[in-house]
């Protein structure tokens, strides 16, 4: 199985990629797999040829051999989606960027969504669910994934997910593990975090942070669902 994690940048897709990387260990515990980060699914596919039974991949802008095979039904995506003025305040405060780069990438995003979301195949959750109601959402990206899953580890999943633990995780990121690298960030190879990945999970503030002229072009976005 082939399992995209995307969605908007902060948004929660680290949490996805690790529920989902999890899920499948579980279901397929005597399987293969290769899991990490890339936007360039096509090369990877070429180095990787049959060595894996199943990929789990985070990706913010999967490229179009990716795209193809959600579209298609050979792959399954999970996209996780926010608020977009959270996402554009979250974007600038986390990475110190301007905000024509985070509407970009945010907008990008929700243009993608829109392009994958009618196959059926790229299921799309909301941050706040994630935040208020991780347990119902982990059952969600199980059933999405056709994985049948006891209900005890269903639960020990999302202990080893919830907003502390990650937390917790990525407080220790750099204090041992292997770790890469993508532009000026350094996260841990195994989950993807990175040093203060998880903040206060909060949702509404984004439209305090922002001028009204970055919120008029805020709202030329279309929402997730639209």
């Amino acid at each position: 199985m082939i399992v995209f994690c995307l969605g908007m940048p902060r948004s929660a897709s680290t949490w996805s990629f690790n529920v989902c990387k999890r899920l499948l260990q579980y279901g397929y515990s005597n399987s293969r797999f290769y899991t990490g980060f890339s936007d360039q699914f096509t090369p990877l596919m070429e180095d990787l040829g049959s060595h894996y039974d199943h990929i789990v991949l985070k990706s913010h802008q999967p490229d179009r051999l990716a795209r193809s095979l959600v579209i298609k039904g050979g792959a399954k995506a999970v996209y996780t989606h926010r608020d977009p003025y959270d996402a554009v305040a979250s974007y600038m405060r986390m990475f110190e960027r301007p905000f024509e780069e985070a509407i970009k990438a945010i907008g990008d995003s929700l243009e993608m969504y829109r392009e994958l979301r009618p196959s059926g195949h790229c299921l799309g959750i909301a941050y706040q669910d994630i935040m208020q109601r991780s347990p119902e959402m982990i059952r969600t990206i199980q059933v999405h994934l056709g994985l049948a899953i006891p209900i005890q580890t269903l639960l020990q999943i999302q202990a080893e997910t919830d907003l502390d633990a990650m937390r917790d995780i990525a407080g220790q990121v750099g204090q041992g593990g292997a770790l890469a690298s993508s532009g000026t960030l350094t996260f841990d190879k195994v989950t993807l975090l990175h040093r203060n990945h998880i903040r206060d999970g909060g949702s509404g503030y984004g439209r305090g942070v922002l001028s009204q002229e970055q919120r008029d072009q805020v709202d030329g976005l279309a929402a997730p669902g639209a």
